[in-house]
């Protein structure tokens, strides 16, 4: 599980497809907005945490699918 707060959506689109080949293919990616447990001792604010999210996952879904944003 991470967020997109505290990794760029494309390091974590190459760790998962890195882990999921390395897997035969049994990777889950879990993806939310984060919380004050993952976001407060590093002093992140949560803005606008529904579209933070929905950005990264569309950066995610494109790098998997090697396509251009």
């Amino acid at each position: 599980m991470t967020n997109p707060y505290l990794r760029h959506p494309a390091t974590i689109a190459a760790a998962a497809l890195t882990i999921h080949e390395l897997s035969g293919g049994r990777m889950i990616l879990g993806l939310g907005p984060g919380g004050d447990l993952a976001l407060g001792p590093v002093h992140v604010p949560r803005l606008r945490p529904l579209r933070a999210t929905r950005d990264a996952l569309r950066v995610i879904r494109a790098v998997s699918r090697g396509e251009a944003l």
